[in-house]
């Protein structure tokens, strides 16, 4: 990814880049919301043959007037071998979120004349191809359909990194249990929480269909789930380093002969790409996806299974 100069100045003199000539993605959220953010962007920016700008600036400093709860997270694309332009400080959008109205955006950011295109739900909406070069993309845009003419494209960046990883240690099936910040009563309300009850039917399920009897267990929350999943011979926990590299992660949970997911946009992505490398693989989801405003059938691809 292509990266523009940062200014130390004070912000009202800073430089600001003109993306008035592409498609901007400005992305929020973890590394999961993060990629289908940035593949929604540019699936509209190869529509329209333009420059593709993805924007991190939320990462760095929140507009005050950008209301809404979220867990502060790390900018994770910058890790991805990709042609565009990254921008933070020196954005249009920098404390100055897409969601202000036109007259109560920041004049000397230069954003007043820019096009904005809002999310409107948790369903696909096609009018996104509708948008022209200048318009900034806000939501999360959940949904391979945004992206469904960029498939190969967007499996081509992470070919190399999953080449390099080393996994003939384990030979089976991953398991992605998220607990972290969906215990979170904010989250756990909204989102749900897959339980240890489905994860253990998702098991038994791969075992009867597949033969596989090995399962190696992501977690953020490790030494809660090693209490619910005491005593299982056939369970190992993938021991990660403090330092964590969340995309690692991703990569090594797509790296096995299936998954079985948590209802969260991270293993949404490692089973998207560990389909895109075998058609065959299991890829078993959590129903509803989500408790409130449930998009299961936009989100979920045909071939997954999904389990109540």
């Amino acid at each position: 990814m292509s990266s523009t100069e940062r200014s130390t100045m004070n912000p009202s003199d800073r430089k600001v880049i003109d993306i008035s000539d592409g498609i901007c993605a400005y992305v929020q959220g973890g590394i999961g919301n993060q990629l289908f953010i940035l593949a929604a962007a540019l699936e509209q920016s190869k529509r329209l043959d333009c420059p593709l700008y993805i924007d991190s600036s939320k990462y760095l400093a929140r507009d005050p007037l950008d209301r809404g709860y979220e867990t502060q997270q790390l900018f994770q694309l910058d890790q991805i071998d990709i042609e565009a332009t990254h921008i933070s400080s020196d954005s249009p959008w920098y404390r100055n979120s897409p969601r202000r109205p036109r007259f109560m955006r920041a004049n000397f950011r230069q954003s007043s004349k820019l096009n904005v295109y809002l999310e409107k739900n948790h369903s696909y909406n096609n009018e996104i191809n509708t948008i022209k070069p200048g318009t900034t993309i806000y939501g999360y845009f959940q949904s391979p359909r945004y992206f469904e003419h960029s498939v190969q494209l967007i499996s081509k960046f992470f070919e190399n990194k999953l080449i390099s990883l080393d996994t003939s240690s384990f030979s089976g099936v991953n398991v992605h249990v998220r607990r972290g910040d969906y215990l979170l009563q904010a989250n756990s309300s909204t989102l749900g929480l897959a339980s240890t009850e489905y994860f253990k039917r998702a098991m038994e399920f791969i075992t009867q269909i597949t033969g596989k009897q090995s399962f190696q267990i992501f977690s953020d929350s490790p030494e809660l789930v090693k209490i619910d999943f005491e005593g299982n011979k056939n369970i190992s926990f993938r021991e990660l380093p403090k330092q964590n590299n969340p995309l690692n992660e991703l990569l090594e949970l797509s790296n096995s002969e299936g998954l079985i997911m948590s209802n969260s946009s991270f293993s949404w992505w490692a089973g998207w790409l560990m389909q895109a490398k075998n058609e065959s693989s299991y890829v078993i989801a959590p129903r509803p996806w989500q408790l409130r405003n449930d998009n299961s059938s936009q989100i979920l691809p045909k071939s997954w299974i999904s389990l109540g």
